[in-house]
């Protein structure tokens, strides 16, 4: 049984180990990682504050969610 909240990380026990399809999310959440973070930076030194731009942010969130309430069915797909 393992302590709650405390695990070792994938990568720093089975590195060589590791299979290709971890390997590939892996090195595309990093990617995606780099890419959000100079986004956030140009769109912060566009916009002129951090604010502006998580106020830009929460309207996106905001108005996703107006769109899945309107469109969403309890109907499955598959």
């Amino acid at each position: 049984m393992k302590p709650n909240g405390f695990q070792k990380p994938n990568i720093s026990v089975t590195v060589y180990q590791k299979s290709e399809p971890n390997r590939i999310s892996n090195s595309a959440g990093t990617l995606a990682a780099i890419i959000s973070t100079i986004g956030t930076g140009y769109f912060v030194q566009w916009l002129g504050s951090f604010q502006a731009f998580l106020t830009v942010t929460a309207c996106l969130y905001f108005a996703t969610a107006i769109f899945w309430n309107l469109f969403a069915t309890g109907e499955r797909v598959f």
